[in-house]
Formats: structure tokens, C-alpha cells, sequence
């Protein structure tokens, strides 16, 4: 059986970097992105952001490309985010994003980075 191991550390920006993501409903985007990964066989370590970012640390399933799960997690967000009715500022999501791989080693690092976006 074979095993990759394929860590990604994503942030996603709001079009124009405008805070569109208000912090009181954040939690129903984050489920949204975690329960799309999960479909995809992606592991999500952590997600956290701002009302302008995303950062999202998961593992990518051998079978997926990045592009790939970059654009329709996208794609399919900004559609929800639009029909949801908790994001009424929000237009769409920037066309670029930032990906770097990450060691297990550093794990530990990225996970806090993230968890402490808003300090």
C-alpha cells in the first residue's frame, strides 16, 4: 500500500483583502472547508484566519493535486459563502493563494501559528 505524505500549509485571501469573513460566524466557514477536505480524503490539522484569510494546514490525498483542491474548495465556498446569508459583504475569494509544504517536524510550529491568527 502505498503512503504519501503531502502537508500544506494554504492561506486564502477575501478579493481585495476586504474583511468579508466576520468573526462571529467564522466557525460555520471553517466546518464548511474541514467537511470539503474530509469528502476529498484531505486531514485537516487546524484552520484559523481573519476576516480577510484563511490559513488551512492539511495533508493532501495522493489521488487530489493541489490546484485542483485549492480551486474547488474555492469555487464551491464562494458559492456557499454567497447562499448562506451570514457573509453579506463577502464578493468572492481572491484569485491567488500561498501553499508551502511542511516537515512532520514542524508540525507543532504551524499548528500554533495558526491557532493564534488574531494575536
Amino acid at each position: 500500500m502505498s503512503k504519501v505524505s503531502a502537508i500544506y500549509h494554504l492561506v486564502i485571501n477575501t478579493y481585495e483583502r476586504k474583511d468579508t469573513l466576520p468573526l462571529n460566524h467564522r466557525e460555520k466557514l471553517y466546518r464548511f472547508i474541514w467537511d470539503f477536505l474530509k469528502v476529498n480524503h484531505c486531514y485537516l490539522y487546524r484552520i484559523n484566519g481573519t476576516e480577510n484569510h484563511v490559513h488551512i494546514l492539511f495533508n493532501l490525498h495522493q489521488e487530489r493535486s493541489l490546484a485542483w483542491i485549492v480551486g474547488e474548495l474555492k469555487r464551491r465556498s464562494c458559492r456557499w459563502l454567497k447562499e448562506i446569508g451570514y457573509f453579506p459583504k463577502f464578493d468572492n475569494w481572491s484569485k491567488e493563494y500561498f501553499a508551502f509544504t511542511c516537515e512532520q517536524d514542524s508540525l507543532k510550529q504551524r499548528i500554533e501559528y495558526i491557532k493564534n491568527q488574531l494575536e
